[in-house]
């Protein structure tokens, strides 16, 4: 992410560096990362609406680009931390960007987690009642990773990051609220006791999509505030 000098500021430098190309390189790495984990959740968003229609072979292959996009985020987490353990920014601010990485990382380790046990779920009898939800919640926690996306490709507007943060939080919270809608008609459905546990852990491994991406936003305000002269 070489730039030519200019009168912006940019998140890169408000962070204490000792050099500056390896520094440049972790945040190339951190924008990678970040746009592989969108992708797994848009794919996310792509299988669920397959297992609303029963599409079992779309489903499968959604599942599959989930499962391989959240390998390539493990191995681009991996080059992060390779990076900031090599001494990439100074302690202060190299904790908390590791938090930050490893919590959008997490988004994409919750998203696996929901297709795989999707899967198991897509052989289920599920009540038509529960489509519309799922489906709204999904496109409502893939908005909520797109403002946290948008937070990144931002570092070098830092002035416009708090906006985008808050806007993290405003989908979160509009995805709990459709969490809570799942939880409570589950409830309210005759399901079997193992049915019952399946699908309220694939509702909650969703729901860690948001919770993650809003965690992940908090860590991203914490380099911030540390860093502002």
């Amino acid at each position: 992410m070489r730039q030519t000098i200019c009168n912006c500021m940019n998140l890169l430098d408000l962070i204490p560096f000792f050099g500056r190309s390896k520094e440049e390189d972790t945040v190339s790495l951190i924008k990678e990362h970040m746009n592989l984990v969108y992708g797994a959740v848009e794919s996310t968003r792509d299988a669920i609406e397959a297992l609303v229609r029963k599409d079992y072979l779309l489903f499968k292959g959604k599942a599959s680009s989930v499962n391989s996009l959240e390998d390539r985020a493990d191995s681009v987490t991996r080059r992060i931390e390779e990076n900031l353990y090599s001494g990439a920014f100074l302690a202060v601010s190299r904790s908390r960007i590791l938090d930050f990485a490893e919590e959008v990382d997490n988004i994409a380790d919750s998203a696996k987690d929901a297709v795989n046990i999707g899967d198991i779920i897509m052989t289920m009898d599920i009540d038509e009642s529960f489509h519309t939800l799922l489906q709204r919640h999904m496109e409502a926690t893939l908005e909520c990773v797109a403002y946290l996306k948008k937070c990144v490709e931002s570092m070098n507007n830092p002035d416009e990051i708090p906006r985008l943060i808050e806007k993290v939080r405003e989908q979160e919270h509009k995805v709990d609220t459709i969490a809570a809608e799942l939880f409570r008609l589950i409830r309210d459905q005759k399901y079997d006791t193992k049915n019952f546990i399946i699908m309220s852990k694939m509702f909650e491994f969703m729901d860690d999509i948001s919770d993650s991406a809003e965690d992940a936003s908090d860590d991203l305000k914490l380099i911030m505030l540390i860093n502002r002269p």
